[in-house]
């Protein structure tokens, strides 16, 4: 018997319509290529080299990506796309069974072929079972990234070119992206807007910024869907939340793309010249907790002249060729729309979202007049954040809406959400807050707290007159202008009396949260805050009747909330000093 050779050049699997080629890395069906991915093709592989038996899920991420560290949501992705380009089902399987929290078993009757003895590794070749006609091999690269799936044509270099610059081969041309799954409501205005930016010939990056879970992952997404014809070279969606230290960015920009460190380069060096000469879009989601990364990004820019770059992020990147777009909440319904019809609340979008997501959980939810004002009010009291919305709809399968907005009055509670393919960080609104809290430093994080005392906003000199105990002006301008980078403050008014800054109350809930921690401190900055609003209701009132009536009525209507906040602590002061302890 003569010597096998490998099994890449020697094994052939057939499996139902199907047959998979480990020499020509292509997977057929009736003689015709199925497009996977190279990662769903290894996958496979292994299903059929160990079929009948069960493999537990870290034996096979370890087979699939050695030692590199990736979450589960990896394996299980592939595992799907596998079983769509098998047209599997998993509830009803014919190839791969899924063994509950343990792994996959490949359950299909595999046949092995060898090569026969005339067929030598020089003569024999995928022609012999019908590959596509092309003295190219192509395989189709499919990637999930987030809500997007990126239909991606691999290019290999004919076999006689191997010897050229690793750099140069595997290039993704992008062919197609399918729709987005979850569709964007009231983003028409953003969406042209970024697509305007990325089209323009001076402008190379794009930072979508705003308060987490207002869409900006989504709506990235959405734009490169619509500018992929304008990248030749391929769009790459770079998913960023699980990179924690900024020296590993490039290494995944570079994993995505395919790219290897070669020889006598580093990493960054071998990703400007495969970057170069090419028309690419990167899109890096989720770019906040890496901000020092942004150098590096610089680097790409100033020696690849067609690269462009779309970055979501809670904070910007403060780099010179940085074009910042923040991404507001949806538009709501006016906060005293209690006679609002059904029809008249269709037109905003943060309506028209927490009824669609309600319909998922609920086939038979619709929009009524009875149901409208509650529904508005919602909306209103969720400050048109998307994830919030999404997370209270969900809850409709057993509140009405009416039961629902009572609960709100303690929404961090009851903004959760059980879905499976959200991130962690947005199952719930307190951990989708606490992801930027957390980035803060530790003067941020203490004006943070303290600025929960403040109700429907506050100026400049409020923020520094109630907050600014220990440190000068200067430091709290900062301070703000480091939440306000953050996307944890929003400004809303600037004119000739200044800048107006508001914090969602969505937010400052979770702001209150911390500051209750401490007791104590709690109440100084509450008593604070009293102390300055009826200060400032008295200087106000003097100037009533003069030259300044209008500003001033203008003032005090903008502090309304902040009005009632201080009359709510001055009446716990005063009750509190009416009680008396009482001795036996």
């Amino acid at each position: 018997m003569r010597a096998f050779m490998s099994l890449e050049t020697k094994r052939l699997y057939e499996f139902g319509d199907f047959r998979l080629d480990l020499a020509e890395k292509v997977l057929l069906r009736d003689g015709e290529s199925v497009p996977i991915t190279p990662k769903v093709f290894e996958t496979l592989r292994v299903f059929v080299e160990h079929a009948g038996r069960l493999i537990e899920k870290d034996e096979l991420m370890q087979k699939l990506w050695q030692d590199r560290f990736v979450e589960e949501s990896n394996l299980t992705f592939n595992v799907k796309m596998l079983r769509k380009a098998l047209g599997d089902s998993a509830s009803k399987p014919v190839f791969i069974e899924t063994v509950p929290k343990r792994g996959y078993r490949f359950i299909a009757e595999v046949r092995s072929l060898e090569l026969e003895e005339k067929d030598s590794p020089e003569n024999f070749s995928a022609s012999k079972i019908a590959k596509p006609e092309t003295s190219i091999r192509q395989h189709f690269s499919v990637e999930r990234h987030g809500n997007v799936i990126a239909v991606a044509n691999w290019q290999s270099e004919p076999e006689e070119d191997a010897s050229e610059d690793a750099s140069a081969k595997n290039v993704p041309h992008l062919v197609s992206l399918a729709a987005v799954p979850r569709s964007l409501y009231g983003r028409s205005r953003e969406i042209a807007a970024i697509e305007n930016l990325l089209r323009g010939e001076d402008v190379r990056l794009v930072t979508l910024t705003g308060a987490g879970g207002t869409g900006k992952t989504v709506l990235a997404q959405t734009v490169a869907d619509g500018c992929s014809a304008e990248f030749p070279d391929g769009v790459f969606f770079v998913e960023l939340a699980a990179v924690a230290n900024p020296d590993w960015v490039v290494s995944a920009i570079a994993q995505m793309l395919d790219v290897k460190e070669t020889v006598g380069k580093s990493l960054l060096e071998t990703l400007k010249t495969f970057l170069r000469e090419r028309r690419t879009l990167l899109v890096l989601d989720n770019f906040e907790q890496i901000i020092p990364a942004a150098a590096s990004l610089a680097e790409l820019l100033e020696s690849s002249l067609h690269l462009k770059i779309l970055v979501t992020s809670r904070a910007a990147l403060r780099l010179s060729a940085e074009n910042e777009l923040i991404v507001p909440p949806l538009a709501v319904p006016p906060t005293d729309a209690h006679e609002i019809s059904a029809d008249q609340l269709k037109k905003y979008s943060s309506v028209e979202l927490f009824v669609v997501r309600a319909r998922a959980v609920k086939s038979n939810f619709v929009l009524t007049d009875e149901n409208a004002p509650a529904i508005a009010e919602i909306c209103s009291k969720l400050d048109g954040l998307p994830l919030a919305i999404e997370l209270a709809a969900a809850r409709v399968k057993l509140l009405p809406p009416s039961a629902l907005l009572k609960r709100l009055e303690n929404r961090l509670k009851i903004l959760t959400s059980q879905t499976k393919d959200f991130p962690a960080r947005q199952q719930t609104m307190r951990e989708t807050i606490a992801w930027s809290f957390d980035l803060l430093g530790e003067k941020e994080k203490t004006l943070f707290k303290r600025l929960a005392v403040f109700a429907g906003g506050f100026t400049l000199e409020a923020a520094e007159a109630v907050c600014g105990e220990e440190t000068g002006d200067t430091e709290v301008l900062d301070w703000l202008e480091s939440l306000e980078g953050s996307s944890l403050l929003q400004q809303t008014e600037e004119d000739d009396d200044g800048t107006r800054l508001l914090m969602l109350e969505t937010i400052r809930q979770y702001s209150a949260e911390k500051l209750a921690e401490n007791a104590a401190e709690d109440r100084i900055f509450r008593e604070r805050q009293a102390e300055f609003f009826l200060t400032f209701a008295k200087q106000t009132a003097r100037g009533l009747f003069g030259a300044k009536q209008a500003t001033l009525l203008n003032q005090m209507e903008a502090e309304r909330d902040n009005f009632r906040a201080s009359r709510k602590t001055r009446r716990k002061i005063a009750f509190s000093a009416s009680v008396k302890p009482s001795f036996s």
